[in-house]
């Protein structure tokens, strides 16, 4: 090959590797020499409590072992408040498994270096091990995607003690304080909500020869109404049998009510209906009839049944799972003013921004 031809291939290559590392205003000139690899910390050994640090930017990162699955590098940062995960980490953690939809608790606000407040959805990290030590139920936030991996004050506040070794690069752990900070503690929201029926707080009931609770004040209304076929009444019974409200607990019972109720087309029934196959008490376990009977209810626009409706989808229980589809249903329950799916649509908006419906508000 001549030389001007060996030039321009050289040269081609220069090109074509800056183009491919987003450097297209290269080409029209030569290209630089690759930056020398960044020196790591020499390798020490390591004690009990211990994690090796790496300088980057300025700043320390850690080895960070997430739900005992995968490691990330998390920058030390003790002037953040609870550890902070960019949203498009977040969202690959969901796909691969490593945290799930019902790890979301809610939202926080929190106040930035500059001032200003923002609301972020906040989830648990089941355990979080760094340097061998592991906490459980660790408090985390979703950031911006232009964010970065923060190990801050909701994993540093509760190990006993902590420093950092710059002659030997090594984060130093010194026992676990055992109960994390003073906030608000982490609590897995409930997975299904059921269609509340007002009751009057009824007292001590006492069974007749007859069958009826006498000293049951709510009981006695609404058993004469629920057997002249009252949908509202029959309902009103299964949540009484269901919950052990001034009766027995008897499933059977709360079952046959509701199904008399929702076979009228009562919606408040037929979401109850929903809750009752989707946790499998007084009948066997069926996600997809759960999914029925929440539809029929939603479709009448009861909100609760929307927003079970929609959890149905975003866990993907009885249905394929569909964020879409989830939106849609949690913003119809919202749009109602329903505060369970505006907190859920907030979030699942804040880890799948592009899903169609989103954002919200």
């Amino acid at each position: 090959m001549s030389r001007a031809r060996l030039m321009k291939a050289l040269l081609f290559a220069s090109l074509a590797a800056a183009m491919a590392c987003g450097h297209a205003g290269a080409a029209t000139a030569p290209a630089k020499a690759s930056a020398a690899p960044r020196p790591r910390p020499p390798l020490v050994e390591l004690k009990a409590g211990e994690a090796q640090l790496e300088k980057e930017g300025g700043t320390f990162v850690v080895p960070v072992l997430i739900n005992g699955v995968l490691t990330l590098k998390f920058t030390l940062d003790s002037g953040a408040s609870d550890i902070s995960v960019p949203s498009d980490v977040v969202s690959t953690l969901i796909r691969t498994g490593t945290i799930r939809p019902d790890d979301f608790i809610g939202q926080q606000t929190y106040i930035l270096a500059d001032g200003s407040k923002v609301k972020s959805p906040t989830f648990r990290l089941r355990t979080l091990t760094v340097g061998g030590i592991t906490l459980q139920n660790v408090l985390a936030s979703v950031a911006d995607t232009k964010g970065s991996l923060l190990l801050g004050q909701s994993f540093l506040s509760r190990i006993g003690s902590w420093s950092v070794d710059n002659s030997r690069h090594v984060l130093i752990l010194n026992g676990v304080n055992g109960q994390p900070r003073s906030e608000p503690t982490p609590q897995k929201p409930p997975s299904l909500e059921l269609a509340a029926t007002p009751l009057a707080p009824p007292p001590v009931a006492a069974a007749t020869a007859d069958g009826l609770y006498q000293d049951n004040a709510s009981y006695r209304i609404y058993w004469p109404r629920a057997n002249q076929g009252e949908a509202e009444a029959q309902n009103a019974l299964g949540e009484m049998y269901a919950q052990g409200r001034g009766v027995p607990k008897d499933n059977a019972a709360a079952v046959s009510w509701y199904r008399k109720a929702a076979d009228q087309g009562y919606a408040s029934a037929q979401s109850n209906l929903g809750v009752i196959y989707y946790v499998g008490v007084g009948v066997p376990k069926d996600y997809a009839a759960a999914v029925s009977w929440f539809r029929k209810a939603a479709d009448r626009g009861l909100a609760v049944a929307q927003y079970n409706l929609g959890r149905m989808y975003a866990y993907g229980n009885g249905v394929t799972r569909d964020y879409a589809a989830a939106v849609s249903w949690y913003r119809e329950a919202a749009n109602q003013g329903y505060g369970s799916a505006q907190n859920d649509l907030t979030n699942l908006c804040a880890i799948y921004p592009t899903t169609k419906g989103c954002p919200y508000r």
